[in-house]
């Protein structure tokens, strides 16, 4: 809720600036949507992908906890977790 108020902030002085300098008020409106529209396909991108990292970093920390269920289900899927000393043949 910070932000959008910091953004709208934001608008409204340079949309204020814009109308005193001689813009026509539909040119500001136009690129006020534009920039929110801009704002909105940026910023929920980057939440998604944010969001993706902690949730694999949640189920990664809980496979390699030996107490957790998700430990438990990963080797009864026949998960191998690697333990330190472990030997790969490759």
């Amino acid at each position: 809720m910070k932000d959008r108020g910091q953004y709208l902030l934001a608008f409204g002085v340079v949309a204020s600036m814009l109308l005193v300098a001689g813009f026509p008020l539909f040119v500001i409106f136009f690129f006020g949507i534009f920039a929110y529209f801009l704002l909105r396909m940026f910023a929920s991108g980057s939440r998604s992908e944010t969001r993706e990292i902690f949730e694999f970093y949640l189920t990664a920390n809980e496979m390699l906890r030996d107490d957790s269920p998700g430990r438990l289900e990963s080797e009864h899927c026949g998960v191998q977790v690697a333990y330190d000393g472990l030997e790969v043949r490759v």
